[in-house]
């Protein structure tokens, strides 16, 4: 396991996603899932996207839902995971549905781990939950377990409103079970509005006629593969695989297919004018490797000890900030470690050589 992956198995997320069962009711386990779809987000990406979900979350005005959807390999899944760790002190419950665990995203099951979550995490929900009764296992209707889970402890026995807005997050309802997605997306159209203003509802799924038919009175926030934003995402990611790329064999058409994995997205061959750039560029630094080796300083720079901390990444991937502020000072660190001394080139002043000694 990487450094990355050890220092994410020990977020402070991930503890709370740990919930034991209470009043009969028992949680679904997602730590591995969340974990998963976790590691797969790439920094700085999907920002515009958190940042129109955090403003809907902290707007009391707002609607009561917010709905993204997208194409298959779009990335919900991998940004709600996300979504999750930012947000965790202000979530209340979450499920991840899996088309290869139907019986884990049933609606009673759904419900009932949904309602063990809020016995933990949400103030005076489990006395009034107690109070008011939990319904015996062979209660399985939707919409009577809603009434009994949620609305009767939440609304008729009101519980004390937070601060602020929270949060319950339902990933992939097109993943539910095709029997059962029907009464689940009934009861969300129809009796979330029941619930306190304070408690909204964050779903993702795909473009299905049957979500989007339940769901009509909600306007979905589409992520697509062609938009802007996303081509933007796109970027970062490139900008971030090229730095693995540029020291070896791989092909523009390798890059363009590392992109349709990670995002969905056939670039169609437009990144092949960059193919006879690409190879140009690592002729030319072989060419540099090649006489800057042979310097006596490059010698001595490689016999410098290597003391970078393992975990050390580029802070930014800004240009004006890799370049115009990190890349000079690189270079003032390097020039003192080949030579005290430097003297300019008489053909070309520009051009720096170490004074001997």
């Amino acid at each position: 396991m990487g450094a990355g992956a050890s220092a994410l198995s020990e977020s402070p997320t991930q503890g709370h996603l740990s919930v034991p069962p209470t009043l009969d009711l028992k949680p679904h386990d997602f730590r591995e899932l969340w974990h998963e779809k976790k590691s797969a987000h790439l920094q700085g990406t999907r920002e515009w996207a958190f940042a129109e979900i955090l403003k809907w979350l902290d707007d009391s005005a707002s609607p009561q839902l917010f709905w993204l959807m997208g194409g298959g390999g779009t990335g919900k899944s991998v940004l709600t995971a996300e979504l999750l760790d930012r947000v965790i002190n202000r979530t209340v419950a979450w499920h991840f549905c899996r088309h290869d665990n139907p019986a884990q995203s049933a609606p009673g099951s759904l419900l009932r781990s949904l309602a063990a979550m809020l016995a933990h995490r949400l103030p005076g929900y489990k006395e009034k939950l107690e109070a008011t009764g939990v319904p015996g296992e062979a209660v399985d209707d939707p919409a009577e377990l809603f009434k009994a889970l949620f609305e009767t402890p939440l609304l008729v026995s009101k519980v004390q409103a937070p601060e602020r807005p929270l949060l319950v997050i339902l990933d992939a309802l097109d993943e539910l079970p095709k029997e059962s997605q029907k009464p689940l997306l009934a009861v969300i159209a129809s009796q979330l509005s029941r619930l306190p203003s304070w408690l909204k509802l964050f779903v993702t799924s795909r473009e299905e006629p049957q979500i989007s038919r339940a769901l009509s009175s909600f306007k979905p926030k589409e992520l697509r593969a062609d938009e802007a934003k996303n081509r933007a995402d796109v970027e970062v990611y490139l900008r971030t695989i090229a730095r693995s790329y540029i020291k070896g064999e791989a092909t523009i058409a390798d890059i363009e297919a590392d992109v349709k994995r990670t995002y969905g997205i056939d670039m169609k061959g437009k990144l092949a004018i960059l193919q006879k750039p690409m190879e140009m560029s690592k002729a030319i630094y072989a060419k540099v490797r090649e006489k800057v080796s042979a310097e006596d300083g490059y010698k001595k720079l490689i016999a410098v000890p290597e003391k970078r901390d393992a975990d050390l990444v580029q802070v930014s991937d800004d240009l004006h900030i890799v370049h115009g502020k990190q890349a000079p000072e690189a270079q003032k660190r390097l020039e003192f470690l080949i030579a005290d001394k430097w003297e300019a080139d008489p053909k070309k002043e520009t051009l720096l050589h170490p004074v001997p000694g």
